[in-house]
């Protein structure tokens, strides 16, 4: 997915997921910041992995976890389908998601 974020002056963004076996395994986004002495670059990664995911970015820097980002395991929910019924499964999906951030500066 492609954006922009004005207000925060994210001039452009992707958004990128990673699948296996059409469910996803990792995300990553990455943002461009038009500033007085050039283009800075932000990329951020998350795994939604029962296994280990490593991303590394054209830098070098990358994020290399030590633990899984999944503990639940697959998801009890069939892979996306075709057609009409797709929608109503992404809300039941949604209902049921939860997430925790953690900020380490």
């Amino acid at each position: 997915m492609k954006y922009t974020d004005v207000p925060r002056q994210i001039e452009m963004a992707t958004l990128w997921v990673w699948q296996d076996g059409g469910r996803p395994v990792a995300l990553g986004k990455v943002e461009a910041y038009q500033r007085k002495d050039g283009t800075k670059w932000l990329y951020c990664f998350t795994s939604a992995s029962p296994g280990l995911v490593e991303a590394v970015w054209p830098d070098g820097r990358g994020s290399r976890p030590a633990r899984p980002g999944s503990s639940g395991g697959r998801s009890p929910a069939p892979p996306p389908g075709d057609g009409r019924g797709q929608v109503r499964q992404m809300k039941d999906l949604f209902r049921r998601f939860s997430a925790t951030t953690r900020t380490t500066c």
